[in-house]
């Protein structure tokens, strides 16, 4: 199953691990522990401004209140200050929440300048630091440019590369180093090198998390672009089952469901 299920679902799975870490590669992939986050409510979010709204920030800002003032998952401390408040400017972040939300608009959008642009409108209302920004637009190209198979993962690592500055590191290297740390600079890379070298969204959603960082948000954002392509995507066996057994709320089913419908078929 292919499209916004794939961030949800390695959320999902990634939740477990988020505050008691793991380097085995062989974790269980589901535990008692497991269920959606916040990651999963601003990538609702999201997806149900794309789908129901003109696309404005004011829209947008509508939305992620909306959602995540039902289903408080737990924020981190500025984003938690803003969507509880009256507030309704940005606070000039640069943590990966603007990362883990934007895959939606990849679906959308019907040309990559559209998708930089919606990319762009998804962190700004919040994540308006520039290195927010661009965490949001590289994952965004990631999955648009890997959806349209016109590229391949050399070329799309290349081109996001060249026009981000960011420098990749192998998986081995990064296991042996990375550490929780949630802001862009740290998580993006990571997540491209989990994607770039993994042959299956298991694979690339393992990496994700035995790299033992901020597993749920990095498994989130690696699982957006694996999930782009129907080879890498989701078994669709397994996301039956946890829609099935309701480790997924009803109302974002009905979201994802609605999405997948319009965008990703």
């Amino acid at each position: 199953m292919i499209g916004i299920v794939g961030a949800i679902v390695g959320d999902l799975i990634g939740y477990a691990y988020e505050f008691h870490s793991t380097k085995d590669y062989n974790f269980q992939l589901l535990t008692k522990d497991s269920h959606v986050t916040d990651d999963s409510t601003c990538t609702i979010a999201v997806a149900d401004w794309l789908l129901h709204t003109n696309r404005t920030h004011e829209e947008l800002v509508d939305k992620l209140k909306y959602w995540c003032q039902k289903y408080d998952y737990g924020f981190g401390p500025q984003f938690n200050s803003w969507v509880k408040s009256d507030r309704r400017d940005p606070y000039f972040s640069y943590g990966n929440g603007s990362a883990m939300r934007v895959s939606p608009v990849a679906w959308v959008a019907t040309s990559f300048e559209e998708c930089m642009q919606l990319a762009k409108i998804s962190a700004e209302v919040t994540h308006n630091h520039p290195e927010g920004i661009k965490g949001a637009c590289t994952i965004a190209a990631a999955i648009y440019l890997y959806k349209e198979g016109k590229k391949t993962k050399e070329e799309i690592i290349k081109y996001l590369c060249d026009e981000t500055g960011y420098k990749l590191q192998s998986y081995d290297e990064l296991y042996k180093t990375h550490r929780f740390n949630c802001i862009c600079q740290c998580s993006v890379p990571a997540c491209l090198t989990c994607w770039y070298e993994s042959t299956s969204y298991e694979d690339c959603i393992r990496k994700a998390i035995s790299l033992g960082g901020d597993a749920d948000t990095e498994a989130c954002i690696a699982g957006s672009i694996s999930n782009a392509r129907e080879e890498t995507s989701i078994d669709d066996e397994f996301a039956k089952q946890l829609i099935e057994y309701k480790f997924i709320p009803e109302e974002f089913v009905n979201i994802i469901n609605e999405f997948h419908d319009k965008y990703e078929k």
